[in-house]
């Protein structure tokens, strides 16, 4: 079926039919915490199907009619795969020969192709990308029919992942976590990238998914895309999702992430069960005609959970080129069952439910049972919380004109969504329709007929259910019938019975019923039953337990139930399949089947009687007395059954394929005529347990007849073919026997009923089967011998605990594959004549002996006597062996390997005879009295022989040697620490091979001098304490990664830890390498080493250091340093997984602080790196997510989202690091423990994505045991200040200390400590202390935290809350807190107050509760205190305080002062410096704090955050009070031209209250040159002379203060400030009453001969051209008008000529800034003869209403021009300059020569707008105007007071506010008083003149630029023109780079910014009109140009986009051309050959 057939929308019947059978048999193979959900369904097949043609052929072209099909049939060309969990990968994939795992069997699927899985789990990832397409056959993946298939992954991103494929079914699938844990995606699909083709034609059906987290999610994810991908016929449907612990819920259930569905197309969500999701449908950004209908969205709902949704929209984009982030449109939602909300919080403004998203609620039902109060939820945010009534009536929408709100019964709310109770709202009243061309479902989920339900289910109303009910009951779920027999009695048909025993009596049972247990619960019924069915309604009864006597009439269907009576079989066909039957069967007078049935411990197990016909087959009869009985005139045919008795047979038996047991007689088989039958033991898993499942190797596996056999067995796995004999396939079970000092051996030996003794399990085990010996003690010689068949499966014998012990010999002979473990045996360990054998963790008090054996053995801990190895082998590993005479003894050529050992308090270590091959390999020998090792291999030569990186050592030096070697060559001794002086002797070595060759005692020196222990070393090993037991390593031990690495050297240390790449000597790994790996910044010559001759590779060493962190960390081991140098670091994100230090010994990432490092110091500066010159001093190395130059740059989104994450690492220091300019975190811990932060600053983390998700300077996961301390962070989302960016973000945390931190600017939090939603704890027993939050949103977020200690802190000025306390905040102590804040409703930014603490917990219960706040101090200055309750619900600080008493405990929190000795920072700081500031100098306290003594000793840090220690009752705060006094001046700045007399600033004494009597007096000494220009009047510092900036800049005075008792004398400097003055005129333009249409006449009055100017400056010798140039204006415009005598005219321009035409050009500086270069408001015209355009240079405005008229005249012609003011960006002002000059050009053709001449003299004028003139405006009749002052003062109009201030008086008043003046903005305060300086008013910031004169445009103050718009304003000081500001070098520094906040670079040159081309140090920039340095491809007067992110002009190759170019020597692109080099480009540039 091709999906262009409409057949792809017919969905049809399930083909695996049986649907409940297949649902049991599915469902018994899963856990018993899955049963309880999905059994719960029963009835419900998960193999769900639904009816054909619900969806109409889409109209669109994309989809094409079928071709025509033959009649004849045709071989498939498509494959079938299987896979299975026996199969193999390297197999074919058929059905015989199946694939092992999913990956191998996805890699091999094609279009057509189907993928079937066997009963089994498999745990892989399935990929398909760019796989299929839409108009071929489907890639069809499902499971086995009638098998459970289960898919899992490792990979918590997906099982299947399917990217830009088509036409992909998955169906019947069962997607899982792991052992009930939660998982990620079940099926990620997903578009991603706009090249491949779109996603479509996807299909999941019929699934289920459990602990998928969600089941499926669609993503696209392609960003900054100008065309949407969207999404194809999407069908989701059938499926199940839920939890497999129903009370521990997953989070989404399915995702959308933007599924945006095509026109044309579908996008279906349908038939879908979603249990106990927190959010069932989670939809992330704009999804789009999707339709959701007939769910059933179930759960356990709690309005006090918070934040769980049915339906749970939230804003988002990916591709912001086209969307901005929204929410979910044009989708419809019709009849669902929602037992949750809707959420509508507003996301951007907007709910699903605002009209212009055109969703559709309709028809859907509203569980009244748990949506008690309303259906719509905002969670305590904005947006409609609407009860039903209110939604149906919700802005007149229609929603739910249909719908229903009514309390809703299910079979069982947790695990079973099937409908209950026949007047139940959801059976009836769903939309037929669900748009006009979609219909609902004809079928439910299980292919049942429909009958106007909603949800996914159908009503079944002949469903009834039987229980517990001291009432009649109504036969629902919720009120069942008290017994069946009550049920049948109301005439039910369809029974579910729940748990319990049923006394029925007599129960019968009629026709056509169906009675089963609910969910497989058990059910007993006691009683004579009898059934009676019929051909049309036969009666069907399944898993019952009937206790007496059964009778099966007609047509009755018995099936997994359980006889404990007589079965009686009557009638015509009744049958029994897969039941226990322990009464016997007797058919009388009947044909039956009976199959899969255990018939056991009966007199008789069938007895066929009165002409019976019985057809027996797969049955296991056992422990009968017999087990047939066949009368005469009866046939029973017999197949595939395991017969354990004899049986009587007088009529007829056909039989064959049966197994009969090997207890019968030896020669049964040759008393039956049976061809295929066998005698043998059917091998049971237990049959003393009852268990008589197949044993795997049992004699009747694949034994049986195919073409008799059942498809199933009885426990509903598939039979195999050819099948097993008997009721059970074989079982994969591993069989465990358990042996118990209490058991008893005639047991079954189950956990349950255990043997006695462990000879009792040694001789039931079977290979693959387990002995488990649990604690005591078993006295008793073992012997396990003759298990040959041992070494195909192996056995395991291992103790439960560590207290089993064996009080007797355990002897093995024999055997082949043993493993015993964990076990003490008291006496010896005998083994002989076995292989394969292993031993761990045993021990050994009487020592073993190996003969003829092969031996591996771990962990051992051997005592009382050695161990002994004779003709054999023994690879011993992490062993002890202690106290013995010989600790090891080889001979008989046996080898032996020795590793990881401890050999200790010995006679003789390893001793090894008889040419004994040995390797003795990292062991310590300690205190071992004579040889270590004593070795004899005279005559061996050849033999291994092997004694490297070994310790030996006694507990004192002695003469003794360690070893003993009688072999002179052929052996390797290295690497070995031999505890000794270096002329002791260490080794006695035989001096050659002869035969009476001597022995010689030879120290390490002569060791070395024969060629031995050339690397070994005489020194003391440094061991921890070897005399209790520990020999580890300590800290700089020679042992230390000096070992040698081979094939002997073990991979785990005696401890079981893995020993590094480089080994180390001895038995235990040594943390302590010591090392330090040297990483320098990429690009500083380093990385290739040598020449190329002999290159070097960089090792990390000094003098070939490391470029990377990545290849240090490549070497890194625990106590490693890898030291960072100075400079800046791009290389991005960096991955630390699995890395681990150890205790003691970390690994460290530091800075490095050597001041005299080479490599710091020569390369620490920022030019090196292209940083401009404001970027912070290089003082830290960088580490940038951004490029070297722009790390500092908020404006730049940086490609990397972290520094480095650390993912499941221990024992890691990061030190010292600065980190800036990444887009998700600073560093992110995924998951690990001992970690420790400090000392870093972290800073420009920012995304300028608008999203929820949050970007964190810290990001921590899962952490423990560590410490994040003395961190700097601010400007963290730093642009878009999202409340969801934190400082440090904290998910799952417990253990830890978070100390001495700084952070500043935190849009959201300080800290948030979180990990999700729900009241669960995520964070335990952590300390927060010592830390300053400054200026965060929210300075703590605690939400899910207990046991927390959260002390001396310091919150300074949070703009909403200081403590946000949420979910659980349970029992934690709040200590010595300093909360302090200055702002008011106006100044957060928030519009209200700061409160100290928020409490919320939605609408739930408040589970802030238990919590000790004591000592805590708050200094709310600025607003009255408040605290928060909920949402928005405001109240005093004292209210909140009285009203939580009973919840939390509130000790002394008090109001007083901070007392701070500076709380405000240095003005024009950059935020870098004023984080620094914050962190030394900023909100330490003084004496005059209300918190000096204030706080409690207990849990308070014993240093403050300075180090000074907290003696005594400790300050509040972070830090300790000091006696700190000190003189300041409160401001140091005046303007210039002030008045005499004006206050400067005021003097104080830090740290000291102001008191009568103070005095501050002017004083002769050093620093007082200048005091005669000042004066003090009480403490206010005074100007006696008006200052004069151009004159002198700096003054200084010296102070003397004398304060009550305090006394000092400080000297001060006093800055006169710069005050920019108005330009004065150089020329005069006439302003004009009449505007001019320029059409070149001249034929106006106002162009009167006066009102030109001729041009005389003749720049070419241009004798003969002569012109003048005319200048009006009025309030809107520029005229200008040119007279030009040229007797040529001519214009021969083509591209890439720019003067060859008679052109006038005007330069015109609309501002007269005099700049050196183009800015904003300049700009040059070219206007040509005979040419149309206007030619614009140097900017980027379009000048769309500027005109002009070129018109020829007799002598040359004639120009008219208008430029109206709003062309040039600025507002006409008649008392403003503007600058001006012109000049003309003639070209003449005939001769090519150029002549000009201009206004002014200069070559280069053109580019300096400086040189050119100053014009003012005019009256007609009005004199030339002088510097604007205010007017005179008058009677009316200025006066200036006594004291120098001026007012304006009108009518005799003074005027207030706003004053126009002489073309002049004045602002006059409420006095009346004339401002000057900065003036902010009704929001907006203005900067006055010291005349008062408000200015407009660029200006520049204090060395910084700023720009006031028209009005005049200056929005924010850091903040102008276009959001561009730059921060300004040096007043005395030409030639200056500057940066603005955005990040954009401009160049200033002599007090001007430059603007077009420049040329800087050899380097051509080009700046726009803006003074912005461009980047990127830019095209200047019609030529393309391309200059990086350097800004520096491209010449020669470039390669851009995968794309070459070619760049001229003067920047132009080359097009359609060839190159100087021989290479072709085409017309875009693109080099084509």
């Amino acid at each position: 079926m091709k999906l262009a057939d409409p057949a792809l929308f017919s969905l049809g019947i399930h083909p695996y039919g049986k649907e409940r059978e297949t649902m049991n048999l599915r469902f018994r193979k899963l856990t018993a915490a899955i049963v309880s959900l999905l059994v719960a369904i029963s009835s419900v097949s998960p193999v769900f199907a639904a009816e054909a043609d619900e969806i109409p052929d889409a109209e669109s072209t994309s989809y094409s009619a079928a071709a025509p099909q033959s009649n004849e049939k045709e071989i498939s060309p498509f494959s079938t795969y299987y896979v299975a969990a026996n199969g193999s990968d390297d197999n074919s994939g058929a059905i015989d020969a199946p694939l092992k795992t999913s990956t191998a069997a996805a890699a091999k699927l094609q279009p057509g192709d189907t993928l079937i899985f066997r009963e089994g789990t498999y745990n892989g990832v399935m990929v398909f990308q760019g796989r299929g397409s839409s108009n071929e056959e489907p890639i069809t993946i499902k499971a086995c029919e009638g098998e459970n298939a289960t898919l899992t992954s490792d990979n918590g991103q997906y099982v299947i992942f399917i990217g830009h494929s088509q036409n992909i079914v998955i169906e019947g699938l069962t997607f899982s976590g792991k052992n009930g844990e939660k998982r990620g995606n079940g099926i990620d699909i997903v578009n991603f990238d706009a090249s491949m083709q779109q996603t479509r034609d996807i299909t999941v059906r019929s699934c289920t998914f459990i602990d998928c987290e969600p089941a499926f999610i669609v993503r696209d994810v392609i960003e900054n895309n100008e065309t949407d991908m969207k999404f194809a016929n999407m069908i989701f449907e059938n499926n199940l999702i839920g939890s497999s612990n129903p009370d521990s819920k997953i989070g989404k259930g399915i995702s959308l992430q933007e599924m945006r569905i095509a026109d044309g197309s579908v996008g279906v969500i349908r038939n879908n069960v979603i249990l106990n999701a927190k959010w069932s449908l989670y939809m992330w950004g704009r999804s789009e005609n999707v339709l959701v209908y007939n769910n059933t969205f179930l759960d356990t709902y709690d309005k006090n959970e918070g934040g769980h949704y049915d339906i749970y929209p939230i804003q988002g984009a990916y591709n912001k080129t086209i969307y901005q982030p929204g929410i979910s449109y044009n989708c419809v939602f019709k009849n669902n069952i929602f037992t949750k909300p809707i959420r509508t919080q507003l996301e951007n403004g907007a709910t699903l439910l605002d009209e212009d998203k055109d969703n559709v609620f309709d028809y859907n039902l509203y569980d009244a049972s748990s949506l008690t109060d309303y259906v719509t939820y905002n969670y305590g945010g904005e947006g409609p919380k609407l009860t039903f009534e209110e939604l149906q009536a919700f802005k007149s929408l229609n929603f739910e004109a249909h719908g229903k709100c009514a309390p809703v019964s299910f079979v069982d709310r947790k695990t079973d969504a099937h409908l209950s109770g026949a007047t139940n709202p959801a059976i009836s009243g769903a939309a037929d329709s669900i748009t006009d061309s979609v219909n609902a479902p004809a079928k439910d989920a299980e292919g049942k007929a429909r009958t106007g339900e909603f949800g996914a289910y159908a009503y079944a109303a002949s469903l009834v259910f039987v229980g517990a009910n001291e009432g009649a009951g109504t036969g629902t779920a919720d009120d069942p019938y008290p017994s069946i027999s009550a049920a049948i009695t109301a005439g039910a048909k369809e029974i579910q019975v729940k748990a319990g025993t049923y006394e029925e009596g007599s129960l019968s049972i009629p026709a056509g019923v169906s009675l089963k247990p609910y969910r497989n619960d058990e059910v007993t019924v006691t009683g004579t039953v009898s059934a009676n069915g019929t051909e049309e309604a036969p009666t069907l009864i399944s898993g019952i337990t009937f206790t007496d006597r059964t009778l099966a009439l007609n047509t009755v269907a018995f099936s997994n139930c359980t006889f404990e009576g007589p079965l009686e079989l009557m009638g015509k066909d009744p049958s029994v399949a897969s039941s226990a039957i322990k009464g016997g069967i007797t058919a009388q007078n009947t044909g039956c089947t009976v199959e899969n049935c255990l018939i056991l411990s009966a007199a008789t197990g069938l007895t066929a009687k009165d002409g019976s016909k019985i057809f027996l087959v797969n049955n296991t009869f056992y422990s009968n007395d017999k087990d047939l009985s066949v009368e005469a005139g009866c046939t029973v045919n017999a197949y595939n059954n395991i017969f354990a008795s004899e049986s009587t047979v007088s009529g007829t038996l056909n039989a064959d394929y049966n197994c009969y047991s090997d207890s019968l007689p030896s020669d049964y088989l040759n008393t039956i005529t049976e061809a295929h039958s066998i005698q043998a033991d059917p091998q049971f898993i237990n049959v003393r347990a009852g268990d008589f499942r197949l044993y795997r190797q049992s004699p009747c596996a694949a034994a049986g007849d195919s073409s008799k056999a059942p498809a199933s067995d009885l426990s509903g796995a598939t039979r195999s073919t050819p099948p097993a004999i008997g009721a059970y396939e074989p079982s994969d079970v591993k069989n465990v026997y358990y042996v118990s000092p209490d058991g008893d051996d005639t047991a079954a030996g189950t956990e349950s009923a255990p043997f006695q003794t462990l000879s009792a399990a040694v001789s039931a085990v079977r290979p693959g089967e387990e002995v488990v010996i649990l604690d005591g003690t078993y006295t008793e010689d073992v012997t396990i011998i003759n298990k040959s068949v041992y070494r195909t499966d192996g056995c395991v014998i291992r103790a439960a605990g560590k207290n089993a012990v064996l009080n007797g010999t355990l002897s093995i002979g024999s055997c082949e594959g043993l493993t015993i473990s964990g076990l003490t045996v008291t006496g010896t360990l005998n083994v002989q004549d076995s292989s394969d054998v292993n031993f761990n963790g045993l021990i050994l008090k009487n020592g073993a002996d190996f003969e003829n054996s092969t031996v591996i053995a771990s962990d051992l801990t051997v005592t009382g006597k050695g161990v002994t190895v004779a003709a054999g082998s023994l690879n011993l590993t992490r062993t002890k062996i202690s106290g013995v005479d010989i600790a090891i003894h080889s001979t008989r050529q046996s080898t032996l390997t020795l590793t990881a050992s401890q050999i200790v308090d010995c006679t003789t270590g390893v001793m090894s005879e008889g040419d004994s091959p040995l390797h003795v390999v990292n062991n310590t020998f300690y205190n071992v009295e004579g040889y270590s090792v004593d070795v004899s291999q005279q005559n061996s030569r050849d033999i291994d022989l092997d004694l490297y990186n070994n310790i030996y050592a006694r507990a004192s030096r002695t003469d003794k040697p360690f070893i003993r070697v009688n072999k002179a060559y052929g052996f390797n001794t290295e690497n070995n620490i031999y505890d000794a002086d270096s002329d002791q002797v260490i080794g006695t070595i035989l001096t050659s091979d002869a035969e009476d060759a001597p022995m010689e005692d030879r120290n390490l020196s002569a060791m070395q001098n024969g060629g031995d222990d050339t690397v070994s070393v005489t020194a003391d090993p440094m061991l921890r304490d070897p005399e209790n037991g520990d020999f580890s390593p300590k800290k700089g031990s020679p042992a230390a990664r000096k070992g040698r690495a081979d094939a002997n050297a073990p991979a785990y240390d005696f401890n079981g830890t893995r020993f590094a790449s480089t080994p180390d000597i001895g038995s235990v790994y040594s943390p302590f390498t010591l090392r330090t790996f040297n990483v320098v910044p990429y690009g500083l010559g380093w990385g290739n080493y040598g020449d190329s001759s002999n290159p070097i590779l960089p090792d990390g060493s000094w003098d070939h250091p490391f470029t990377s962190l990545k290849d240090a960390l490549k070497v890194v081991g625990s106590s490693d340093t890898i030291l960072i140098h100075k400079g800046v670091y791009d290389w991005g994100r960096m991955d630390l997984n699995d890395l681990h230090g150890a205790p003691d010994a970390p690994i460290t990432i530091e800075s490095c602080t050597n001041e005299g490092c080479w490599y710091c110091t020569s390369y620490d500066n920022r030019s090196f790196y292209g940083c401009p010159a404001d970027a912070p001093a290089l003082d830290l190395p960088v580490l940038t997510g951004s490029q070297k130059y722009s790390y500092a740059d908020p404006s730049i989104n940086a490609p990397a989202e972290l520094s480095m994450k650390l993912t499941n690492c221990s024992y890691i220091t990061i030190r010292g690091l600065e980190i800036a300019g990444f887009t998700g975190a600073g560093i992110w811990v995924y998951g690990g423990n001992h970690i420790v932060i400090e000392d870093n600053r972290i800073w420009n983390i920012d995304s300028k994505a608008e999203t929820n998700s949050g970007v964190e300077g810290l990001l921590l996961n899962d952490l423990s045991d560590s410490e994040i301390r003395n961190n700097r962070i601010w400007n963290i989302g730093y642009t878009r200040k999202s409340h969801a960016d934190h400082g440090i973000y904290v998910g799952g945390v417990k253990n830890c200390t978070f100390s001495e931190n700084v952070i500043v600017n935190s849009p959201g939090g300080g800290m948030q400590f979180y990990a999700g939603d729900g009241y669960s704890t995520h964070g335990e027993d952590c300390t927060i202390e010592n830390n300053v939050f400054y200026r965060a949103r929210m300075g703590l977020i605690l939400c899910g935290i207990k046991g927390f200690n959260i002390v001396n802190n310091t919150f300074v000025d949070s703009t909403e809350d200081d403590l946000y306390l949420d979910w659980t905040v349970q029992n934690n102590r709040f200590a010595n807190n300093l909360f302090y804040n200055s702002l008011t409703s106006e100044t957060t930014g928030l519009g209200k107050n700061p409160c100290i603490i928020a409490r919320h917990n939605g609408a739930g219960e408040n589970k802030v509760i238990g919590n000790t706040f004591v000592n805590n101090l708050y200094d709310y200055c600025g607003h009255t205190p408040y605290a928060q309750e909920g949402w928005g619900n405001l109240q005093t600080f004292e209210s909140f305080l009285a009203e939580q008493a009973s919840t939390n405990v509130f000790d002394n929190f008090f109001s007083g002062k901070a007392g701070f000795l500076k709380a405000t920072a240095d003005v024009n700081l950059s935020d870098y410096e004023l984080a620094a500031q914050i962190d030394e100098e900023l909100f330490r306290t003084t004496l005059q704090s209300a918190g000096v003594d204030k706080g409690t000793s207990e849990s308070a840090p014993t240093a403050d955050r300075d180090g000074n220690v907290r003696a005594g009752s400790p300050d509040i705060g972070a830090y300790e009070a000091q006696d700190v006094r000190a003189l300041v001046l409160d401001n140091d700045q005046l303007e210039e031209n002030n008045e005499i007399g004006a206050v400067i600033g005021s003097f104080s004494i830090l740290g000291q209250d102001a008191a009568d009597g103070d005095t501050y007096t002017l004083v002769d000494g050093e620093g007082s040159d200048d005091i005669a220009s000042f004066s003090i009047e009480g403490n206010a510092l005074k100007a006696n002379v008006s200052f004069d900036y151009e004159t002198k800049t700096n003054y200084t005075i010296r102070v003397k203060a004398d304060c009550g008792g305090y006394t000092e004398e400080k000297v001060f400097t006093i800055h006169v400030v710069n005050v920019e003055e108005p330009a004065a005129a150089d020329h005069w333009i006439t302003l004009i009453d009449e505007p001019i249409t320029p059409d070149g006449k001249l034929d106006e009055a106002a162009w009167a001969d006066g009102s030109f100017t001729e041009l005389l400056v003749d720049q070419d010798n241009a004798t003969e051209l002569k012109a003048s140039i005319g200048l009006l204006a009025d309030k809107t415009a520029l005229y200008l008008a040119a007279k030009v005598t040229d007797s040529e005219l001519s214009n021969d321009l083509v591209p890439g000529v720019d003067f060859a035409a008679d052109m006038v050009e005007l330069y015109l500086d609309g501002l007269n800034l005099e700049s050196s270069a183009y800015d904003a408001s300049t700009v040059q015209f070219q206007f040509r003869w005979n040419d149309e355009k206007l030619w614009i240079y140097g900017n980027s405005k379009t000048f769309d209403h500027t005109k002009f008229a070129m018109v020829a005249t007799d002598d040359g012609y004639v120009l008219e021009v208008v430029i109206p003011w709003a062309d040039l960006g600025i507002e006409f002002n008649p008392d403003h300059t503007i600058g001006l000059t012109a000049d003309v050009q003639d070209y003449d053709s005939s001769t090519k020569e150029y002549k000009s001449v201009a206004m002014i003299e200069g070559a280069d004028f053109w580019n300096n707008s400086s040189a050119w003139e100053s014009y003012g405006f005019k009256e007609k009749s009005s004199p030339e105007e002088s510097v604007i002052t205010p007017s005179k003062p008058a009677a009316s109009g200025w006066q200036k007071a006594s004291d120098g201030s001026w007012s304006y008086y009108r009518s005799g008043k003074r005027v207030t506010g706003w004053l126009l003046d002489n073309g002049y903005w004045y602002h006059l305060d409420k006095d009346g008083i004339m401002d000057t300086g900065w003036l902010t008013d009704n929001g907006s910031t203005y900067y006055l003149r010291s005349w008062g004169g408000m200015i407009v445009g660029w200006f520049k103050l204090n060395d910084t630029w700023y720009f006031a718009d028209r009005s005049g304003a200056v929005k924010d000081r850091s903040n102008s023109f276009g959001d561009t500001v730059f921060s300004y070098g040096s007043a005395d520094h030409s030639g200056t780079w500057l940066k603005d906040v955005k990040g954009q670079w401009a160049f200033e040159e002599n007090g001007t910014l430059a603007i077009g081309w420049r040329c800087i140090d050899n380097v051509w920039y080009f700046f726009g009109t803006d003074h912005v340095m461009r980047t990127n491809w830019q095209r200047i007067n019609d030529l393309w140009y391309f200059f990086p992110a350097s800004g520096k002009m491209t010449t020669g190759w470039k390669e851009i986009d995968g794309k070459w170019y070619f760049f001229r020597s003067f920047g132009g692109m080359l097009t359609n051309a060839t190159t100087p080099d021989g290479y072709k480009v085409d017309k875009d540039g693109t080099w084509i050959e």
